[in-house]
């Protein structure tokens, strides 16, 4: 019972928002299926009447052309067949492609959605417990779960097939051929209960372990230094193995476990139709006629077969790989609670105020107090404010209400005095992010060019480059990108590989700078640049004659004298400190 209710489950993915081309799918599947009676009904006359001119026989067939002679039938009953067997073949393959591009466009709206819900969010989730569960169900489980569609729609067009092929083959003998369809039908029902509960087991670790792999190659990767410095190689090329070999390994499995069954019914195919054979020429004498069974049988079997050994590798493999399915059931069903929903395209707003008022924060669903209790503070356009405090006294969460990457607890965030987070005001919201730059401690750089980082989000083809070049001399960047051979053109590498720290935090700012916003927050992010450059840079932004309103997180005392306020965070309260 569980089996079918997870065709049903993966019945239902495949329904999503493409209900009517699933129908017209099948509907071509149907017609296909259909036209497998037809060969089967001519095969026995013509046989017929190649064996012998003189043996009467009661085919509905013959009984049509009875006006024709011998000869006339044969022909007309082999051009049917020949016919007939082009066009189900070309069928076939129509329909293989059609449900392989139908099961391939079902997948990405899948995957889609789930990278819309739980990546793409409104606001920072704190609920991913483990990024590489995100990972593995939009890349292996989600290509699982195509490879499932496209074995559920192929069950379904065998189905048909099958259901046609025996009807044929009882209309011409009822109770052999009725004989050999149960022995065929049983013989694969036995088959997938001997194997069933491998792989179900199979399924589990295949689901199980590919989170575990993702999860290996990601650290692998984030701990590259350490690797090389500790010597580190062996141990985790151990975790690799033990993560990737029982994946190879079950799959591999399942692999030989679906094409079990092949064997057994071939064995009993030829031996039943052997003995059939025999069992009619001793019963009845007519060689014609037994001969001409035995030709309807063995066509009827040549074309069942692979069907019925579609739906048993099919179902196997949706069986074998059902935890993955169920992982990307689970995220299509468990939504955040924070999705984020296209809006009219964002445009940046007039800024006057901004006002934090009772404003408290915690965590969603995790047992720890809170990080800022109660906060009250107001921020003027123009502003130049720099917020201190030791490490974990709750700055950067600060920040992040204020750019609202993430939501007050409860309290409320007013930008010029309208409550920012109010459903009524979701454009809002929007402008409100198009109007700042945000810049944080540890940049993410992609893997692109320098050029495409610093105007992140624009097409490389739309970038204004001597915007960006403008930005970049802000930023005191341009004169090491021009040394470079590739310029602007020069790709990164993974992560900023390929740069030093400071050389990042530019490329950031300078992608501040290139918004252009006039409301610019920075959370630490000069502190891995050179004295000199980090004054200048600090200088520039905190001019008079710079109308841009600044907060700055900082540990460095120095450059406080920039500033016209400061704020002091410190028990999860936040505290106004004269100059």
């Amino acid at each position: 019972m569980k089996k079918f209710k997870k065709l049903i489950l993966i019945w239902n993915l495949l329904k999503i928002n493409r209900e009517k081309y699933l129908y017209l799918l099948l509907f071509f599947m149907f017609i296909t299926a259909l036209g497998e009676v037809i060969p089967i009904f001519f095969i026995k006359p013509l046989i017929l009447n190649i064996s012998s001119q003189n043996v009467e026989n009661g085919i509905f067939v013959n009984k049509i052309f009875s006006n024709f002679d011998n000869n006339t039938k044969t022909i007309f009953s082999a051009s049917i067949i020949i016919f007939f067997l082009f066009l189900l073949n070309l069928a076939r393959i129509l329909n293989n492609w059609f449900i392989a591009r139908f099961s391939a466009s079902t997948g990405t709206l899948i995957g889609k959605k789930i990278f819309s819900n739980h990546i793409l969010v409104k606001y920072l989730n704190y609920e991913i417990e483990d990024s590489s569960f995100i990972i593995s169900a939009l890349s292996t489980h989600l290509t699982t779960a195509v490879t499932s569609f496209i074995n559920i729609l192929k069950i379904i067009l065998s189905s048909f097939i099958c259901s046609f092929i025996v009807f044929s083959l009882l209309v011409v003998n009822f109770k052999l051929n009725l004989a050999a369809i149960l022995l065929f039908a049983t013989s694969y029902l036995i088959s997938y209960e001997l194997i069933k509960k491998k792989l179900r087991n199979n399924s589990l670790i295949i689901k199980n372990k590919t989170q575990e792999q993702v999860k290996v190659i990601k650290d692998s990767i984030g701990v590259q230094r350490d690797i090389i410095s500790n010597n580190l190689h062996k141990y985790f090329k151990e975790e690799f193995f033990e993560a990737d070999w029982p994946i190879r390994k079950a799959r591999g499995d399942n692999f030989a476990l679906k094409l079990l069954p092949r064997s057994i019914i071939e064995f009993f195919a030829f031996s039943f139709t052997i003995c059939i054979a025999l069992f009619l020429s001793i019963k009845n004498g007519e060689s014609v006629l037994v001969f001409s069974y035995i030709g309807t049988l063995a066509f009827g079997i040549q074309r069942l077969m692979p069907s019925m050994q579609t739906i048993f590798s099919s179902f196997a493999y949706i069986v074998g790989e059902s935890a993955s399915i169920d992982n990307i059931n689970y995220l299509l069903k468990n939504k955040t609670q924070i999705q984020y929903k296209n809006f009219k395209d964002p445009k940046k707003i007039n800024f006057k105020n901004l006002e934090l008022i009772e404003t408290s924060f915690k965590y969603i669903n995790k047992n720890t107090k809170y990080i800022l209790v109660n906060t009250f503070l107001k921020i003027n356009k123009g502003d130049k404010i720099a917020i201190i405090g030791e490490s974990g006294s709750g700055k950067s969460t600060l920040i992040d209400l204020i750019s609202t990457i993430t939501k007050p607890s409860s309290g409320y965030l007013l930008i010029n005095e309208q409550d920012i987070h109010s459903k009524k005001n979701e454009n809002l919201l929007i402008d409100w992010r198009e109007s700042i730059s945000f810049v944080p401690q540890t940049p993410f750089l992609v893997n692109k060019t320098i050029l495409e980082n610093i105007a992140l989000g624009s097409n490389i083809e739309n970038i204004d480059k001597s915007k960006v070049i403008n930005a970049s001399k802000k930023a005191f960047i341009h004169e090491y990108i021009n040394s470079l051979n590739a310029g602007y053109y020069t790709k990164i590498g993974e992560r900023g590989i390929n740069l030093s720290g400071g050389q990042m935090q530019r490329i950031a700012l300078a992608r501040a700078f290139y918004k252009e916003s006039n409301f610019l927050i920075l959370d630490e992010s000069t502190n891995s640049l050179d004295k000199k450059t980090e004054y200048k840079i600090i200088k520039n932004i905190t001019s008079t004659k710079n109308n841009k309103t600044v907060i700055f997180i900082t540990h460095n005392f120095e450059l406080l004298s920039n500033f016209s306020r400061i704020i002091k965070v410190e028990n999860g309260k936040v505290l106004e400190q004269s100059l």
